[in-house]
């Protein structure tokens, strides 16, 4: 699933969150097809609000481990220095 309730929701505010996290899934895979490399998620989340999107850090990073699971992106194992110098897997598209 998409999204994973961590609070409670009524039905329909449930089914507008799975939506929500799907599209925003669909997003993260259409940087990661548009720019042919490895990214992190912090490079992800930074493109997505260039382009308006408000995203939080912890959805990209959700959205990126269920495509991951899906078998869409795959985890480089080469690091890169995000924010506060800490190292930050890269993914790409999987092959």
């Amino acid at each position: 699933m998409s999204y994973h309730a961590t609070t409670p929701l009524t039905a329909t505010e449930l089914r507008a969150a799975v939506i929500a996290a799907k599209r925003q899934e669909d997003a993260v895979l259409a940087i990661y097809g548009a720019c042919r490399s490895g990214l992190t998620p912090w490079e992800v989340y930074a493109i997505g609000v260039t382009h308006g999107r408000r995203w939080l850090i912890g959805s990209v990073r959700r959205a990126i481990c269920n495509l991951t699971d899906e078998g869409a992106l795959t985890q480089t194992g080469a690091t890169k220095a995000g924010p506060h110098r800490a190292a930050s897997h890269l993914w790409e598209l999987a092959v």
